[in-house]
């Protein structure tokens, strides 16, 4: 089964702990708890589809896949990434541009208070969405303070070094 990464630098030399389930793998840095369960995808006809969360807050157990109820936590150092996975009908869709690797390189700039799932005052996020080994997925970061972006992107952009997406079984 291949997996997928983000090639943007040296390879790691540390080994960190890994969060693995629903074919992602994630490694754990410092400061980040991270959770892989199912979600409902209602354009799949409700078929349960996996969701990636990473937060440097707390995780609670019930939360939307966009982050809800969590990122109303987010303090002005914080962030918090959603890596969901939609249907097969979503696969190289235009929305769902097919890509060899993981999107890895944000930067804080494109970050803005107009990408949130839902406005809270002083925060910015950040979408993408791609098609990677047969699946479709957005990645949705949220950074609880505009005015600190400079600061929080770099360490989620640490966090996505260390995913790996395995391609859909044929």
């Amino acid at each position: 089964m291949t997996w997928f990464g983000i090639d943007d630098g040296p390879p790691r030399t540390e080994v960190r702990p890994m969060v693995e389930s629903e074919g992602m793998r994630m490694a754990l840095e410092p400061g980040w708890e991270i959770r892989i369960r199912k979600g409902a995808d209602e354009a799949a006809g409700g078929k349960a589809l996996p969701v990636l969360h990473a937060a440097t807050v707390p995780i609670p157990r019930d939360r939307g896949d966009f982050g809800s109820g969590l990122v109303e936590t987010l303090g002005i150092e914080d962030a918090f990434l959603s890596i969901v996975e939609y249907g097969e009908e979503a696969v190289g869709t235009a929305l769902f541009p097919v890509v060899a690797r993981l999107p890895g390189m944000i930067l804080p700039d494109e970050f803005d208070p107009s990408q949130l799932q839902r406005a809270i005052a002083g925060q910015a996020g950040l979408q993408r969405f791609f098609t990677l080994g047969d699946r479709a997925f957005c990645v949705y970061t949220v950074v609880g303070a505009f005015s600190r972006r400079a600061f929080v992107v770099p360490k989620v952009r640490g966090l996505l070094g260390g995913l790996e997406i395995q391609a859909r079984s044929s």
